[in-house]
């Protein structure tokens, strides 16, 4: 591959959390950045990159996009925090890349970098808790590793942090400074987190690594966080007391399930609903990251140290209403 300063990459989804990250990063390393996505990109980007603005089945920007690219950086996906259409999550992740792939392979373009998920682990694993999303970011995997022509190298996060995020940690963090949320009950869930930065910093590591072709990454900060622990570091975080008594959690339960009512009927009101419920109360995927430690990839922070920054960027919850 040639030398990241004359290197030119494209973003797909780059105006998302992830893709914002990548994009800034990459900048900081040398390359030549065309980025596409269906929004247009912040202020603080938008005059460093050649920017596409367009749907990801849109055949004629996709090979515009493409063009002198040598690597293709995947992110363009949907958002799966409360369950989207399945229409339009395959359209999104199946088609989407069937299409990224199609137009990077009239290119020429030599590298795929595909953010997948951990959740497609689970699907792969055949685990009771596979989702729908897990099972089409896997079944999107598998296209890219069928090509002959592309070398392919997946990438599969776990919840990723950091200021802009969102979903139920984000979720965790603004209900507690609101005083919102409940005194959890005491729950020694599991969990596995990384940093945008770290994850922006690993794709780039494997976009350069000639070994990683072909070859699919789970990526986690390596620190076992534990959910009562989180939720005592938030409280901190906030400079409030923790309760020190604790929900039962039949009664979180009837919480969730009264709240995904008011989600189905009033979405934009919707709160802690069932599927947060089962992530807090089930432990998630613990990733073997040995092979992308193997390549030289270690986590530069963790949760705990970023937090402040997280709270800071959530704003006072009790006025931003």
């Amino acid at each position: 591959m040639r030398g990241a300063v004359s290197q030119r990459v494209l973003v797909t989804g780059a105006s998302g959390f992830v893709g914002r990250s990548l994009t800034a990063k990459l900048l900081a390393h040398g390359y030549e950045v065309v980025t596409l996505s269906r929004s247009p990109m912040p202020p603080s980007l938008a005059g460093n990159v050649t920017h596409i603005e367009a749907d990801l089945l849109d055949a004629a920007a996709l090979t515009a996009a493409m063009e002198e690219v040598s690597i293709v950086f995947h992110l363009a996906s949907v958002a799966h925090v409360y369950g989207p259409e399945q229409d339009e999550l395959r359209r999104i992740v199946v088609a989407g890349t069937e299409a990224v792939l199609q137009a990077a392979t009239a290119a020429g373009v030599s590298r795929i970098v595909y953010f997948s998920s951990i959740l497609a682990q689970q699907a792969e694993e055949g685990s009771a808790q596979a989702t729908e999303y897990g099972q089409v970011k896997l079944q999107a995997e598998k296209i890219l590793q069928a090509s002959t022509a592309i070398e392919a190298v997946i990438l599969r996060p776990v919840n990723v942090y950091g200021p802009g995020m969102q979903g139920n940690l984000q979720r965790l963090v603004q209900m507690i400074g609101a005083g919102r949320l409940p005194p959890l009950p005491a729950l020694t869930t599991r969990m596995a987190l990384v940093s945008v930065a770290d994850l922006a910093q690993a794709a780039i590591l494997l976009a350069q690594q000639a070994s990683a072709a072909g070859n699919t990454y789970a990526i986690a900060d390596g620190t076992d966080y534990r959910l009562h622990e989180i939720e005592a570091a938030i409280y901190r975080a906030w400079g409030r007391r923790q309760p020190s008594w604790r929900c039962p959690r039949v009664l979180l339960y009837g919480a969730a399930l009264a709240m995904e009512v008011i989600g189905l009927v009033r979405p934009a009101r919707r709160g802690l609903g069932l599927r947060t419920y089962r992530n807090l109360v089930a432990d998630h995927c613990i990733p073997d990251t040995a092979a992308l430690e193997q390549l030289g990839f270690q986590a530069q922070t963790t949760f705990y140290q970023e937090l402040p920054a997280l709270v800071q960027a959530t704003g006072n919850p009790r006025t931003d209403a």
